[in-house]
């Protein structure tokens, strides 16, 4: 994703084991930027994996082979990762505590073999309205789903008391922008504006209050803030411009470490098998 070396740092600071799994060769036979997952979408030619099955399979042996708090196990992914995240949330979500994921929107309910979450648990979704792969409108040389705002409002409606305004989306009024603090990304008028949706119930095993937090970069593109992804004129080309004013993976530690399912709610591995 581009966070790896950010998360080692925060991982040594902290005391948490992060784990970067890789999905597999597509059903196509070809890769796509190396490996794909299989997320629910089906007007996609992504992989035919199980790769539910093989989540549990790497918590199952993480768990087993380090001293892991389960009621701590959180998943964030970026593009097809994103959408895999979404997959995890829809069918194993009981596993995990907290998701999030980085620029891939919620798949079309015509276009989409998985069924709607059993859990609730809190979810910080991030957008690049120049997002030149997954757009914000949702619709791409490459890819047909919600737009940016419709996933918004998808999961503020399963997830939150508060729902969202077309002023609130549009206009992002009520949002917390955030200072510009780089000129290294050739961006200055790229900026970040965050927005919590809050829940009026105590998420699934002890997990809550229910939330969606939502961070919209204006300006952005393709990409994971902060991280050391490409920023030269190809690359911006390729995935849009690129934000160096938001460090994700320390807004992304913050979020996740806010909550802990309760013991007696934790998955253990025997429980998934």
């Amino acid at each position: 994703s581009g966070l790896e070396g950010r998360y080692n740092q925060l991982a040594e600071q902290h005391g948490f084991a992060v784990i970067y799994p890789n999905g597999s060769i597509n059903g196509q036979g070809t890769t796509v930027n190396g490996r794909d997952w299989n997320d629910c979408r089906t007007n996609e030619p992504n992989s035919t994996a199980d790769d539910v099955a093989f989540i549990a399979r790497v918590l199952d042996d993480v768990e087993a082979s380090l001293n892991i708090d389960t009621r701590r196990i959180y998943a964030h992914g970026y593009s097809n990762g994103a959408l895999m995240v979404l997959r995890l949330y829809d069918e194993f979500g009981e596993r995990f505590t907290a998701f999030a994921t980085t620029a891939g929107n919620q798949p079309r309910d015509d276009q989409t073999e998985c069924a709607a979450p059993a859990v609730k648990k809190p979810l910080f979704m991030v957008f690049g309205d120049l997002d030149a792969v997954v757009p914000y409108t949702g619709v791409g040389v490459r890819v047909s789903m919600r737009s940016a705002d419709d996933t918004i409002a998808y999961w503020t409606q399963y997830l939150a008391a508060e729902q969202p305004t077309i002023n609130d989306l549009l206009w992002m009024q009520n949002w917390t922008p955030v200072t510009n603090v780089s000129s290294a990304d050739g961006a200055p008028d790229s900026r970040g504006y965050l927005r919590l949706y809050a829940g009026g119930a105590e998420g699934s095993q002890g997990v809550g209050p229910t939330q969606l937090l939502v961070k919209k970069i204006h300006q952005g593109g393709h990409s994971m803030s902060g991280s050391s992804q490409i920023t030269n004129a190809t690359g911006q080309a390729t995935l849009g411009p690129k934000n160096l004013d938001i460090q994700l993976a320390d807004e992304l530690y913050a979020f996740f470490s806010q909550f802990a399912m309760t013991p007696s709610a934790a998955v253990k591995p025997a429980d998934s098998a």
